[in-house]
C-alpha cells in the first residue's frame, strides 16, 4: 500500500514538473519582443519631432529629466535634476541639435525600444528610466523600465545622456 501511494505521489509530482516545464518553455517562446521590430523611417527629418522626454536615474544615484517641446514658436529644452543632481536647464535648442538628436535616435536604434515596459519590483531603490518621443504626424515612441532594459540600452543611454548633458 505504501509503495503504491508513493508511486502515485511520484507520478503526480512528475506530471506537475512536466506541465511546469512546458509552461515555462511556452512563456519564453511567446515572450513579447515586438517592441524590437518597430521602426521609424531613417529619413524622418528633425522637424518631425514634436516633443521629447527622457528621464533616468535612481534615488541614491540622482535623477535627470529632460524635455524638448515647442514654446512660442521655438523648440525649447528643459532639464531638471533630483536626489543630488544639480540640473536646471531652460533654453532654446538649435535645429542642428535637433538633427543630432534625430541621428542619435536612428544610429543607436532607440526607436526599437518602442513599447518596452518591464520592471523588476523585487529590487528596492533601483534604476528607472522613461522615454517618450512624439512626432508631428502622430507617431510616438514610448519606453520605460525599472531594473529591466531593452537590447542596446546601455550604450544608447550613454550616448543619449552624453548628448543631453552637453547642451548648456
Amino acid at each position: 500500500m505504501k509503495t503504491k501511494t508513493a508511486s502515485v505521489i511520484a507520478t503526480i509530482i512528475g506530471a506537475v514538473a512536466i506541465v511546469a516545464s512546458v509552461a515555462i518553455i511556452i512563456n519564453l517562446y511567446n515572450k513579447d519582443d515586438s517592441y524590437k521590430e518597430k521602426t521609424i523611417p531613417p529619413d524622418a527629418p528633425a522637424a518631425n519631432i514634436e516633443s521629447f522626454h527622457y528621464g533616468y536615474g535612481s534615488y541614491f544615484g540622482g535623477v535627470h529629466n529632460y524635455s524638448i517641446k515647442e514654446e512660442d514658436g521655438k523648440m525649447m529644452i528643459h532639464g531638471t535634476g533630483g536626489n543630488g543632481v544639480e540640473l536646471d536647464l531652460s533654453r532654446e535648442i538649435s535645429s542642428g541639435q535637433l538633427e543630432e538628436l534625430r541621428t542619435l535616435i536612428i544610429d543607436n536604434r532607440i526607436y526599437t525600444w518602442d513599447g518596452f515596459n518591464e520592471r523588476d519590483d523585487n529590487i528596492l531603490d533601483g534604476y528607472s528610466y522613461d522615454l517618450k518621443i512624439r512626432y508631428v504626424d502622430g507617431r510616438e515612441i514610448t519606453a520605460e523600465g525599472y531594473m529591466k532594459y531593452p537590447e542596446n540600452y546601455e550604450q544608447a543611454h550613454k550616448n543619449l545622456a552624453k548628448f543631453l548633458e552637453s547642451i548648456k
